[in-house]
């Protein structure tokens, strides 16, 4: 391969992801910014304010660590916007397959995916609360 091809490649990986982060991040701002009342900018304003304060204004892996609601709303946002519409994808990998409680069989290879908009597992699954996942804390 040559250096051109190579670069030609690191290229395209940086444009799939910067398009990838900007799409997130319009999404949760769109999300978080309305409804107003609810007042989700504000108060993912103070717990960043809150937390660089403790961090003496350094933004480090720890500090946005610290930042739960935070990642809350990117994962709810996330979650209801996202460019893959189920969760996570698993492999399975077991020779004999998987056999789940309600007697469905998953053959080997198979890849699941799980659709998070189940009120049954989140109460008002389909709107946008950015806060969901940090109350599970």
């Amino acid at each position: 391969m040559t250096p051109g091809m190579r670069w030609l490649r690191i290229i395209q990986l940086v444009f799939t992801s910067l398009y990838t982060m900007d799409l997130t991040t319009v999404n949760l701002v769109l999300d978080d910014a309305s409804p107003p009342e609810r007042g989700y900018l504000e108060t993912l304003r103070k717990d960043t304010e809150q937390v660089l304060a403790e961090e003496e204004g350094k933004w480090t892996k720890d500090s946005v660590a610290k930042m739960i609601r935070m990642d809350s709303a990117f994962h709810k946002s996330m979650r209801l916007n996202g460019i893959v519409t189920r969760g996570p994808e698993r492999l399975v990998v077991a020779p004999d397959g998987v056999t789940m409680p309600t007697g469905l069989h998953l053959p080997e290879g198979i890849h699941v995916g799980i659709a998070c908009f189940d009120n049954d597992i989140y109460p008002n699954a389909p709107n946008f609360n950015a806060f969901r996942f940090s109350r599970m804390h």
